[in-house]
């Protein structure tokens, strides 16, 4: 299942992520930012069976990481 980058409804700053609020980030039309490790980055797909995402920097080069869900921040 793939997904695009995208936005979100309601939140306070800083939560970190769950599999549900990363699955309305991107169904959302709306930029969200997202944090991993304090950096910006964008999410590129989620791989729920292993609660990871595949994230690239916000700005930066497209290298792809695959990160657990819980280590992003929503800000």
């Amino acid at each position: 299942m793939t997904y695009e980058c995208k936005k979100v409804l309601s939140k306070k700053v800083g939560d970190i992520l769950d599999i549900n609020r990363v699955k309305q980030i991107l169904s959302s039309s709306a930029e969200i930012e997202v944090q991993y490790n304090g950096v910006s980055v964008w999410i590129d797909d989620i791989k729920e069976e292993d609660a990871t995402v595949i994230v690239h920097l916000v700005g930066g080069m497209e290298e792809q990481t695959e990160v657990d869900i819980a280590s992003l921040k929503e800000i």
